[in-house]
């Protein structure tokens, strides 16, 4: 049976991998999907990973496939601390959204 596929850091990067509730953080803010394969991610062995197209902000998704048989292993959420809509960024529109739940309550 081939081995489980395995998520892992870059060398030297600043990105935790959280395998049991499957996020991935430590990132910096408006990262792109070619930095986050260069600098942030990598797998170990034979496997490859997919990531959603479009703004990588808290949320984005990160799947995880095998090569052996290009089945889907597992999907990881991206979290950028203080970004609350997902844009990738930390500015007045994430205070606004945490401001409107508070009084308005969640969506």
């Amino acid at each position: 049976m081939p081995p489980i596929p395995e998520l892992i850091p870059m060398a030297n990067s600043t990105t935790i991998i959280d395998h049991d509730r499957k996020f991935i953080y430590g990132l910096k803010l408006v990262v792109t999907e070619s930095e986050l394969r260069t600098i942030f991610l990598d797998v170990e062995g034979p496997r490859s990973f997919v990531v959603q197209q479009g703004t990588l902000g808290t949320g984005a998704t990160v799947k995880l496939y095998s090569n052996y048989d290009s089945t889907f292993e597992e999907v990881y959420k991206l979290v950028i601390f203080g970004d609350v809509n997902g844009d990738g960024l930390v500015n007045a529109n994430d205070v606004s959204e945490i401001s409107e739940a508070e009084f308005f309550g969640p969506e």
